[in-house]
Parts: C-alpha cells; structure tokens; sequence
C-alpha cells in the first residue's frame, strides 16, 4: 500500500512540475554574440573545406550542390542562432554524408557540446519507446510508454533528430536516436522543448496517461551508449531497472565482457557472446576460440549460437580465428546448426564478420537488420575544428566484402526477432526462442521449383506470398532466390514461369537495377521485345547510368 501512495504522489508531483513549469518564463538562452558567431563560420568553412578532402568519397552519397547549398544555409543562419543550434547545424551538416563513420564524435558524451542528459534510459522497442531504467527519484517513470517529448509527438521527435544522427540505415538511426532524445540541448535546438532546463515527457503506462518532467544531470554523460548506460545505471542503488527480478536471460548477463561463452548441456547448445573485436588484457579472441573449439571436440553440441547483437566492431582483423572455427566445424557449420544473432548495433568489424559468416558458412541469422550495409566505408580519421575544437571524424577506406553492384542497405535477419517491452521486462529473449525452437524447412525457391515441376504456377506463387507475410520473415532477403529460381526457369525453358518469378521480385525489391533486367531477359526469351524494353527503360529510373539498359534499349529500339 505505502508503494503505491508513494508512486500516486510521485506522479501528482510530477504532474505540478509540469503545470508550473508551462507558466514560467522560458530559461534564457542566448543567441551567439557577434564574434561567436564569426567564430562558428570559420569553423563551418573549416569543416566544409577539409570533409571532402579528407573523406573516402564524401559526394557518393551526398550531392555536391546540395551539400554546398546546405552549409551556405547554416552560415547564414549562424549570426541568428544559439551555440545549440549551431551546434545541431553542424551536426546536420556531417550526418547528411550518410556513413556512421562520418560523425562529430562523441557528440552526447565527452565533446566540447558538453549536452546535459535526462536520468532516464530510453529505447525504441518492437511497440514503441519506452522508459526501461530511470534514477530513483523518477522510478513512476521506469516501465511507462513515451507518448511524447516537450512539444512533440513521438514520429515527429523521431523524424526531427534522425538527420542529424551519422547513419548507413535506419536501423542506425533506430539505435542512437534514443540517445538524442535524451538531450535537452538537442529538442531545444530543434524546437521541440521550450526550456533546456526541464524536460518533461508524457507517459503511458498502466492505463494511465501522465506527464513526468526530469531535471537533466551535467556533462559528461557515463556512456554514448545506451544499453550500456542503462545496464550499468540499472546495477547501481539509486537506479530502477524495468525487468522483473529473475536471472538475466544470456544476452544481458554480461554486456560488457569482450568476448564470453557458455555450453547448455541440455540443449546441447554452445552459446556465444562476442561483443567488442578486441583482445581482452590476458586473454586474445584466438585463446577465447580455442578454449570454445575444446567444448566442441569433447561434448555433443548440436548447435552453435554465435550472439552479436551487442558488438559495434573493433578490429577485423582479429576475426579469423572465429571465422575458421566456424568454417572449418563439420559438426555446427549446416543448416539448423549455426546461427548468428544480429541487429540494429552491429557495422564497422562486426559487419566484416558477418559477412564473411554469410559468405562461408550455412549460417542462419536471426534478430534485427544490421546498421551497416556489406559494403561500407571506415577507418576515420579526426579533424578537430579550430574555434569550438569539436571533433570531426571522416571515413577514409572503403570496405568492399560484396559485389560491386550490392546495393542492400544491412544485413537482414533469416529469422525475424525483435523485442518487445513485455520481452525485457519478463527477461525473455525472442532470438533464442526462436533458436531452440528451430525446425529445418525447405527453401522457398526449392518449394516454390517443386510446385512449378508439378505445373501449379498458382501454388508456387502463393508460396512465395504466405512466405513473405509470415512475421518471422518480416525481413528475409529473397531477392537472390528469386532471381536464381527465375533462371533456373528459363534453362528448363518455362519463360511464363520466370516472368511470373522475375515480377513478383520486381514488387518485392522495385529499387533494385536487377530486377528488372532479369526481367528483360524472361521477356526477350519469351519473344516480347517490347515488354522487355519497357523493362530496361525502368531499370534506367532506378539506375540512369546503367550502360547494361542503356546498350539493350538502343539495341532494341534499332530492331523495331
């Protein structure tokens, strides 16, 4: 009973903080003085002026126009702005490189912003974002739905940080933009909070709706990570967790270890934590591998999980013991054997071990899309700008671990997992779940191939439709499938049939240049010149410079 009261009065408290707050004057914060200001250009014409030097290749994913046209924007905004807004500015202006390398770094950390941060950790769950540990004075908090942030809403609070997060995809974006929420110098930059001093959300939870107003803590924040802050924040008296007290399911036991493995005799499981790429003080990633591949030798392990969730990369260079292991072990490398758990953390060296996971072994992955596309750039570099010596980091290499002409933005999961609050709350883990509950299936393109052989185009093609509306392939990559199912078809001479295979990938994948040239190519063996270059003319919206689409349609248009 005292918890409850304790709580009710805790959200009346919490509820005239709010009020109060909506009725006095907005915390002073000033625009930039005049040599501020002047200060701030010069570090802007730094920043626009080296970038592109210093950058692999910053205009690949940028417009040159558009991103002179940005920073003159900002330059003539500055003399108006606050060293907040100049600061959000400038953070716009790095991220619109769209490489996650490409970054000021430590932006919400321990840069010279020195941003204060909410006592409150904050994550975009399968249902939404939600509190999932707070200090102890907000625990009311911990477990409640944001329904809203200062002025916004939670799509519009969402949409206005994501340009300034460095990202490859959105699921990077989805990682870091709680973080940005959580910063009161951000929302009052962007306008979504009306005083920096008091940032007040409005909750969901229990049925009840109510508004909370946190008082941010000083710079420097403990982590720029998240899950981090919050699992160590959760361990700490004065911080509540949103978990319910039971043994931490295995991917929270221990987050902050390198590398670490246990062996489930009953399941016959080797579970596998690998969260940095990097040596521990005495003990390497090759030692930890050994120690694993003695497990394996010795007891009757059926299965191997390799879980990555965590990992946010390191040094590549030290993943080849794990990769060979794993290449090399007839009794975990097959189907239903190894599996790999990723999600929206994993790019840098954690996406050059998956790919040469994906390349080498009968892997199957499960959980989230990774925030890193198999090909990406990396190893930055710092440019440290003169006036408000933030530090800019700028990708220098190319890493190119997939064909040239891969255009996929991640990694996608074979296996769909993510997790909702109810799942972290009750300590379960949906990755795993699905894991121990694996039974092998037959590959869509096999299943689909069998109902072709049979002569039921309609079975095969409502195959591949309950395949691709089953959640658990929510984000299953069948483009390559289809595409190989497709000229599988057309050597055993079934044209109709790949036409039917090749469009249904054109409606999965309508980004992809190759989609529509296969598709082309059903047609022109079907003996429709014109249905094939109307394809080829498609491909050319998508990819104008494509000189396969450019040769065929003149090629064509010469054969009317």
């Amino acid at each position: 009973m005292r918890a409850m009261v304790r709580a009710s009065v805790a959200i009346l408290f919490a509820s005239f903080l709010w009020f109060v707050s909506s009725d006095l004057a907005l915390a002073a914060v000033p625009k930039l003085s005049p040599p501020d200001a002047q200060a701030w250009q010069r570090d802007l014409d730094f920043l626009a002026a080296e970038l592109p030097k210093r950058h692999k290749d910053l205009y690949s994913r940028v417009d040159r126009a558009k991103f002179a046209a940005e920073v003159a924007d900002l330059r003539a905004r500055i003399p108006s702005l606050t060293r907040d807004e100049a600061i959000a500015g400038m953070a716009r202006i790095v991220a619109s490189a769209r490489d996650a390398h490409t970054a000021i770094s430590s932006l919400l950390y321990q840069s010279p912003a020195a941003f204060h941060y909410i006592p409150a950790a904050l994550y975009l769950f399968k249902d939404g974002l939600y509190v999932y540990a707070a200090d102890r004075p907000y625990a009311v908090a911990v477990g409640a739905r944001v329904l809203r942030i200062g002025n916004a809403s939670i799509e519009q609070a969402l949409a206005a940080v994501a340009p300034l997060i460095p990202a490859d995809n959105k699921m990077a974006v989805k990682e870091r933009a709680p973080l940005y929420l959580e910063a009161p110098e951000i929302l009052h930059a962007l306008h979504l909070l009306d005083d920096p001093a008091r940032v007040t959300l409005v909750l969901r939870k229990n049925g009840k709706t109510f508004p909370m107003t946190f008082a941010p803590l000083p710079a420097p924040r403990p982590s720029d990570d998240n899950w981090a802050l919050g699992q160590r924040f959760s361990r700490m008296p004065n911080w509540i967790d949103a978990r319910l007290a039971a043994p931490a399911p295995l991917w929270l036991r221990d987050p902050q270890a390198y590398f670490w493995h246990t062996y489930l005799p009953k399941s016959g499981t080797l579970y596998a934590q690998f969260n940095d790429v990097a040596n521990k003080d005495k003990e390497s990633v090759s030692d930890w591998v050994g120690q694993m591949q003695t497990i394996l030798d010795a007891n009757d392990v059926r299965r191997f999980v390799l879980d990555l969730r965590w990992n946010t990369g390191g040094n590549n260079y030290l993943n080849k013991p794990l990769l060979l292991m794993l290449i090399k072990s007839q009794k975990v490398n097959r189907r239903g054997g190894l599996f790999v758990i990723i999600g929206r953390r994993n790019f840098s060296a954690a996406q050059n071990l998956i790919n040469d996971i994906a390349n080498y072994t009968d892997a199957i992955f499960v959980g989230e899309p990774t925030a890193s596309p198999a090909n990406f750039f990396g190893d930055a570099t710092s440019i440290i700008l003169p006036h408000s010596k933030l530090r800019v980091s700028a990708s220098t290499l190319w890493w190119q671990d997939a064909d040239p002409r891969d255009r996929r933005m991640w990694t996608a999961p074979d296996l769909a997992a993510e997790l909702s609050f109810d799942d972290y709350r009750n300590n379960r883990d949906p990755a795993m779940d699905i894991i121990l509950a694996y039974k092998p299936e037959t590959p869509l393109a096999d299943l689909m191939h069998d109902a072709f052989a049979r002569g039921d185009t309609a079975g095969a093609m409502q195959a591949y439709r309950r395949f691709r509306a089953d959640p658990l392939h929510a984000y299953a990559d069948t483009e390559r499938a289809m595409n190989s199912l497709g000229y599988r078809l057309l050597e055993e001479k079934k044209a109709t049939e790949a036409i039917a295979v090749f469009k249904a990938n054109v409606e999965g994948y309508p980004g992809s240049p190759n989609v529509y040239d296969s598709l082309a190519d059903a047609y022109l063996a079907a003996g429709d010149k014109s249905a094939a270059l109307e394809s080829y003319r498609k491909m050319l919206e998508v990819d104008p410079q494509n000189a396969n689409a450019l040769n065929a349609i003149r090629r064509l248009e010469t054969q009317k």
